[in-house]
């Protein structure tokens, strides 16, 4: 305990649905710009661009394992505040919104190669 209250070492359930929704997010997401970098897209973070000439499988790996490192620091943070006003949990809930959003489009291109195709 410290000043009275217990330590916890694992989110409130509240978090845990963001935590396990955005886990897979990347996953999709990674998959997804693969599969429209193979038919023509182009990956427009700078940094990962540079990976995708080299490899795909790099890229994926990286990607995945910078993802899954923010998402253990936002859920390892996710009753701190930031700023001392933004709760942790809603910056939780904003990154999974900003990855629904990124699917929704990403599957948007997708149906647009298609109907290329």
């Amino acid at each position: 305990m410290v000043a009275g209250k217990p330590i916890r070492s694992i989110p409130s359930s509240t978090g845990t649905l963001p935590a396990c929704s955005r886990s897979r997010s990347p996953f999709v997401d990674g998959v997804l710009t693969v599969v429209l970098i193979t038919n023509g897209a182009t990956e427009e973070n700078p940094f990962m661009a540079m990976l995708v000439p080299q490899n795909l499988g790099l890229f994926a790996a990286v990607k995945l394992t910078l993802t899954a490192t923010s998402l253990f620091v936002i859920v390892a943070c996710s009753r701190m505040r930031l700023m001392r006003y933004i709760p942790g949990e809603s910056i939780m809930y904003l990154v999974l919104t900003v990855y629904v959003v990124l699917i929704g489009y990403e599957l948007k291109l997708l149906a647009v190669i298609q109907d290329v195709w």
